[in-house]
Parts: C-alpha cells; structure tokens; sequence
C-alpha cells in the first residue's frame, strides 16, 4: 500500500522488518504454500528495487533555459537545463544551483525521497548595474524609457540592458540618446541642455 502511494521509504522500512521477521530455517506450512526462503529473497529484491528507484525533479524558470547543477559537498551528482526534462537523482540531501548568464544565481537546499516526483520554479532576477545621469541644468526632469525616474542629478539600479534617457528642462531643448547598462558595471551620461 505505501508503495502504490509513493511512500517508497515507508514501505521499504515494512519490507525490512517483514525480512528480519522471517527465521533462517523457516519451513513451508504446507506443500502449496510459498517457500519462505524464496519469499524472502524476493522480497529482498523489492527493497533493492525500491532503494535504487531516483528521485525526478523538474525545474522550471522564468525565463526557461537556466543550467541546474544538484551538488552533495563538493561533487557534482546531476545536471540538466531547466525547462527541457527532468533531473534524476537519489535520495538525499543536495544543494541546487539554478544559473543563466545574465541573472544572478539562485542556490537552494532540496531533500528528494526515494523515488518521488518534485516540481520546482524560480523567478530568476537579472544581474544589475549603475546608471549615472548628470544634467545641466540641476532642475532637469530626467526620463528612462518615457518614465520620470528624477529630476536634477540621477543614480540608478537598473538591470542590463539598452534605455531610452530624455532629459529636459523649462526654456530648454530636450536631449533623448540611447544608454547601456551592463551587468555588474557602472554607465555614465552626462546632459548639458541648451
């Protein structure tokens, strides 16, 4: 019954104790029932079966692609990408790493049983970086992608990528350019309206 509701441990322990619970000169009751020694033998090839069956994990995140690493110390036991399949392991404790270029690292302690199903999902959050904006004049009202983030003088924490900064200014032109962000790295733009 525990086998059938996927509770492999469980049912091993009950196997195991059925195994033990069985004399090494146990005899037949009768001539059609099982040979006990056969039976148990069997049954010592179930909890064989049982223990060797892996764990499936499957890892989805946003966005999908992201290399999955299970680590138990300092060795490497699977990987797999998730989104394309499932990552097999054995029961146990593992460390995983969800990594794409790009996003920062999620690492996550897991503890799969014995042959059971696991559905895990991250939001993997991009790398960011700096963007410096310095305007003249200092009442510059400063957009990045048509949203007013500030006016004056502008730090921001943006992600990597490409944004659209206008800049303007009461009795000023404007002055839109194109800025890029890189990961882990500081942008600068200077504005001097005329």
């Amino acid at each position: 019954a525990y086998e059938r509701l996927l509770d492999y441990e469980r049912a091993i322990a009950y196997l195991e104790r059925y195994v033990a619970a069985v004399p090494a000169d146990a005899q037949r009751d009768s001539a059609c029932a099982v040979d006990p020694v056969e039976d148990r033998a069997n049954v010592e090839a179930r909890i064989r079966v049982l223990a060797g069956l892996p764990a499936k994990l499957r890892v989805t995140t946003t966005p999908s692609g992201a290399a999955i690493t299970l680590r138990r110390g300092d060795t490497v036991v699977a990987r797999g990408v998730s989104g394309a399949g499932i990552v097999e392991a054995r029961a146990g404790a593992y460390t995983m790493t969800v990594e794409r270029d790009g996003f920062l690292p999620i690492t996550s302690e897991v503890e799969p049983e014995i042959g059971k199903p696991y559905s895990y999902y991250f939001q993997l959050a991009p790398r960011r970086g700096q963007l410096h904006v310095r305007v003249q004049p200092s009442d510059a009202r400063v957009f990045v992608d048509e949203r007013l983030v500030g006016i004056g003088d502008v730090d921001l924490d943006l992600a990597g990528g490409s944004y659209q900064v206008m800049v303007e200014a009461v009795g000023r032109g404007s002055e839109t350019r194109a800025v890029r962000v890189s990961a882990d790295d500081v942008a600068e733009a200077t504005f001097a309206l005329a």
